[in-house]
Order: C-alpha cells, then structure tokens, then sequence
C-alpha cells in the first residue's frame, strides 16, 4: 500500500505537489517590494471607507450607516404594506382554505409521517445521485 499513489480528489492536492508548491512560494513570501507606504495607504482607505458592520465585530455597538438605515426601515415599510395589501384581498382566507384541505385530505397522522418518510428517502436518494455523479465522497468533503 505504500506504494500506491494517493487518490486525486476535486479541489485538493496531492500531499506531494502541495509541498512542492509551498517550497516554490517560499522564496517570493519573504520578498517585499517597495512601494513607499502605498499598500498601507490604501489599506487604511478601504477600511476607513468599508461599512462599520464589516470591518468591526458584529455587534459591537456601532451605529448603523445612514444607507443600512434607510434600507431596514424601507424592508420594514414594505413588508408592513405587502401584509395589508394581503389582509385587504382576503389572503388570509385562502391560507386557511389551503391549509384545511390539505388536513382533510390526511385523514390520520399516521399517513402524514409516511408521507413525511417517503418524501425524506427520496431527498436522501437525490442527494446521494448528485454526489455520485459530481464523484464527491465523504474524504473530500474535509475541511
């Protein structure tokens, strides 16, 4: 078994080629190249420029941006006049309809969990072709 090469896998190296990569890189990750502090200033740039939310630790406190402002309180402006335009046309109404017919047309619970079985083997058996047809394994699905 020694000396049976290891198997390729999508996305990942062979142990061997990823030495070789990383002793190629070696030399060029020590260089650094002279650029008169402009990689610096543009690093302080883009963070002085990216949203609060982004550079910081979530949650920290910080106070939303004006734009992230506007944005929530019009996502929250909309989904208040999407429910009263649907209150107003009677879409509660045909919620309920489609929930009683869908509950009298299950007369036992026991149907519903074979239902409920049927539908997650078949989940399990589409999920298990995509995977044989893409060759993923379990081995290659490691972080």
């Amino acid at each position: 078994m020694a000396n049976q090469k290891e198997e390729w896998l999508p996305g990942q190296l062979p142990a061997e080629d990823e030495r070789l990569l990383e002793q190629f890189f070696m030399a060029a990750r020590e260089v650094e190249i002279a650029d008169d502090g402009f990689s610096q200033r543009v690093m302080e740039r883009v963070l002085a420029e990216t949203p609060s939310a982004v550079a910081a630790p979530a949650f920290a406190g910080l106070r939303p941006s004006r734009a992230q402002w506007l944005s929530r309180l019009w996502t929250g402006f909309c989904i208040v006049v999407a429910l009263g335009v649907f209150t107003w046309i009677g879409g509660w109404h045909y919620v309920l309809v489609a929930v009683l017919g869908f509950l009298s047309h299950v007369p036992t619970m026991g149907q519903m969990v074979q239902l409920m079985l049927c539908g997650a083997f078949v989940t399990m058996l589409a999920v298990a072709e995509v995977l044989r047809r893409e060759h993923i394994t379990i081995r290659s699905l490691r972080v």
